[in-house]
């Protein structure tokens, strides 16, 4: 991907995403705190998508500036986003490379009433967009119909447990209003809940999901090194200690700051 410039982006939503980009995705200190997170979600998902789907298409839902579908179409597979804001696609257009574009489409729509036919899918991806539905089950459903047999889900989502989670849980949403609801669904990347990890396999499973993996990812405040400073040791250490620490299931749930299911379809 190209780095944007600046001083072509004028819309505000892509300014946004610009910013967005330039903290993460086109951050030169390889040390700095963001950049390091970016980097590890992004190896940890791909790694796991290319393990369990070889070739094939791929619906990146959500997918907001497009890194992820972009980098899917680099790799060779059919990548489709999907986001309700135009201009994020707009933006992910620009910047893409000609190797990327030539297997990437993108696609304005609502993701709980996506324009596509049954059993279409190889993949499905749902990376943080659960928790900004009021009803996340219906977008699992249509994941699930656009998936062909024994397609793949990949869901990733801010864990409700971990110790500064101050978000309404997914089972208290019955409890609050529709009014209220509403309110938060419309405002522009606010959370109406978060999944526990409980909630979250149940929420797939309901669907006729089966589970096939399940990880805690990316420290919530990194034990060792405050985030405002650059990390001081090498990046695989830091890689290394996090996955011993959040594979403990105790402290993983608390530290967490999002959870990661991979499911299949039956």
């Amino acid at each position: 991907m190209k780095q944007p410039n600046l001083s072509r982006l004028t819309d505000k939503d892509m300014l946004f995403v610009y910013a967005h980009d330039k903290k993460k995705q086109f951050n030169e200190d390889e040390r700095d705190f963001l950049k390091f997170q970016f980097e590890t979600r992004r190896r940890f998902l791909l790694e796991r998508i290319e393990n369990m789907v070889r070739s094939g298409i791929i619906l990146d839902v959500g997918c907001a500036q497009g890194n992820y579908t972009l980098t899917l179409a680099s790799g060779g597979y059919l990548a489709i986003g999907l986001d309700i804001r135009r201009s994020f696609l707009k933006y992910a257009l620009w910047k893409g490379e000609p190797s990327e574009l030539r297997n990437v489409a993108f696609v304005v729509a609502n993701a709980e009433r996506m324009p596509f036919r049954d059993n279409v899918f190889d993949c499905v991806m749902l990376g943080e967009i659960l928790e900004h539905l009021s009803h996340p089950q219906t977008l699992i459903k249509e994941a699930l119909r656009t998936l062909k047999n024994k397609g793949i889900i990949v869901i990733t989502t801010p864990n409700g447990e971990a110790f500064r989670s101050n978000a309404v849980r997914f089972k208290e949403l019955e409890n609050l209003s529709k009014d209220l609801v509403s309110k938060i669904e419309c405002m522009a990347d606010t959370h109406v809940f978060n999944f526990t990890k409980n909630e979250l396999i149940e929420a797939v499973k309901k669907e006729g999901f089966t589970v096939e993996d399940f990880s805690y990812l990316l420290l919530l405040v990194p034990p060792f090194f405050p985030h405002i400073y650059r990390i001081p040791l090498p990046l695989e250490i830091i890689r290394k200690i996090e996955t011993k620490l959040l594979n403990i299931n105790f402290l993983g749930k608390k530290l967490a700051r999002e959870l990661v299911l991979i499911g299949k379809s039956i």
